[in-house]
């Protein structure tokens, strides 16, 4: 059979348990180990390698671009001195 206790024997009981314990103090901390720190600027260089390689990468693209381009305009350029040279002159 099941035996119930009542609110005043809880109420001694919780009592009697917090008088045993004590509160802990909050501790802060906020220290990394050396291995940690190695690991977080290993990555921090990684990053950065990878993100210059990326760098040379658009930078030589928009080269190669600019170079196509100006090719294209000089070719363009010279067809229409092609069709205006081949024109009759206006007013004959």
């Amino acid at each position: 059979m099941e035996e119930y206790i009542t609110r005043r024997e809880f109420e001694q009981f919780k009592r009697h348990i917090e008088q045993k314990t004590e509160p802990m103090k909050a501790i802060n901390v906020n220290v990394a180990s050396a291995d940690v720190l190695n690991q977080l600027q290993e990555l921090r260089q990684n990053q950065t390698e990878i993100f210059n390689a990326l760098v040379k990468t658009v930078e030589d693209n928009v080269g190669d671009l600019r170079t196509d381009m100006e090719r294209r305009l000089d070719s363009i350029a010279e067809v229409q001195k092609l069709i205006l040279n081949r024109l009759p002159p206006i007013g004959e």
